[in-house]
């Protein structure tokens, strides 16, 4: 009979006995498919969308925290920045673009991001439907809050005030956004995001009537203007009541290789905080780094294990084969045969097992979104398969084998003679 064939029966009949080792290879092999999926999806993503912009400028506060507020909205703002004070660096000739973000509000869980044009064309975010925003109050969203929400062009809602959906003290805006457009799938994270100008966070924020009770002193300054002069009374008084505008951030990029030079001299001559995003996101990889690393050192450990029992099982199995063994012989079955057909046996279970490892891993990537809805960070996906993957069936072979060396041999040594002497 065919040594595979005959291998393959031999497991069949004994399901219990190799069903802990091909259950223990499955989960090392799962474990360790997840985490270099993991990694690999999540570094390219925080790679990817930190591309091109080499200074983060912000209030002060923790310089991760502001890129991970800003570039990849996973943190909450250091704060805002007037206007006034950022004008120097847009108009620095080491910069070469800015881009402003103002951010502080969601709607249902969804950040609402406040920026311009120049954001749309960095990240080249392509329309589906509508029309990117131009009058204050309209907004379009990514791909992934319009399925979610089910939001349409020309709905309407009101944004909560506060970054996530469940602060309690967040109140609700009175003026409603309106949905001008929605943003094609992309490959970034900015699918769970919803944009708006800038101004419509001014006009959100901006109180009229708080500001004419609480700053009587700017009543007197009105009708001073109002008395000498008449005829420009309400451009006075517009600006005098209009409160001047904020940023969350400004994203820079650099004019050429001097820009490095910027961080530091926004350092010491402002009360601004420079974070440069290719060291915080190193610093970031280095914090997850130790997790993974920490994951994947369970998943050797359980290997291991799997390769201890898979040898217990093998030896077990052997003590109750040996009559079986020397009918073989009997057959005319050579030593190779049965060294070969014990670690045929092994690599079965162990590939096998790999297998079924590596298809769960791809399985909870694709039940993740369902199983953790809450996630707008990453998006996950099931249909990447890394080389490294393929790798792990060699692993397996080599740890089966290993694990297969000592059995086979036992079962390459049985004595014919000896063996059916002892028969009844």
């Amino acid at each position: 009979m065919n040594r595979f064939a005959f291998a393959y029966r031999q497991i069949r009949y004994r399901k219990l006995q190799v069903l802990l080792s091909l259950l223990l290879f499955a989960l090392s092999a799962s474990l360790i498919a997840i985490v270099l999926l993991l990694q690999k999806q999540a570094d390219e993503q925080l790679t990817l969308q930190a591309k091109g912009i080499n200074l983060v400028v912000g209030a002060k506060g923790s310089p991760l925290q502001i890129v991970l507020s800003t570039l990849y909205h996973l943190d909450n703002p250091t704060g805002n920045i007037k206007k006034s004070e950022l004008a120097f660096i847009e108009k620095h000739p080491l910069v070469a673009k800015t881009i402003p973000l103002l951010l502080g509000d969601n709607y249902k869980g969804f950040r609402i991001v406040g920026t311009n044009q120049a954001y749309y064309d960095h990240y080249q975010l392509e329309i589906k439907e509508g029309a990117y925003p131009k009058n204050e109050m309209e907004a379009i969203v990514g791909a992934k809050v319009a399925s979610k929400l089910n939001l349409k062009i020309g709905d309407t809602f009101a944004s909560t005030h506060g970054i996530q959906a469940e602060i309690e003290e967040g109140h609700l805006h009175e003026d409603s956004f309106k949905v001008v457009g929605i943003l094609k799938e992309s490959t970034y994270t900015l699918d769970h995001l919803i944009f708006t100008k800038i101004e419509s966070y001014w006009h959100l924020h901006q109180s009229h009537h708080n500001l004419l009770h609480d700053h009587p002193e700017d009543d007197k300054k009105i009708e001073q203007v109002t008395d000498n002069k008449e005829d420009s009374t309400t451009n006075s008084i517009a600006s005098l009541k209009q409160p001047e505008g904020e940023y969350t951030a400004l994203l820079v990029q650099y004019k050429g290789a001097a820009g490095f030079m910027l961080p530091r001299q926004i350092q010491e001559n402002s009360a601004l905080q420079a974070a440069v995003p290719a060291q915080e996101l190193q610093r970031l990889l280095l914090l997850t780094g130790g997790a993974s690393r920490g994951l994947q050192a369970l998943a050797a450990l359980i290997l291991v294990v799997s390769a201890l029992s898979l040898l217990i099982a093998l030896l077990s199995a052997l003590r109750l084969r040996t009559y079986e063994m020397a009918i073989l012989r009997s057959w005319g079955a050579n030593k190779f045969y049965l060294f070969s057909l014990i670690c045929i046996e092994s690599l079965f279970i162990a590939l096998f097992g790999t297998a079924i490892g590596l298809l769960s891993a791809h399985g909870l990537l694709f039940l993740a979104p369902f199983l953790y809805p809450e996630n707008k960070s990453f998006a996950l996906a099931a249909d990447m398969f890394l080389v490294e993957e393929l790798y792990l069936f060699g692993l397996a072979a080599a740890i089966a084998l290993l694990a297969a060396a000592y059995p086979a041999w036992k079962a390459a040594q049985t004595d014919l003679h000896t063996t059916l002497k002892k028969l009844p």
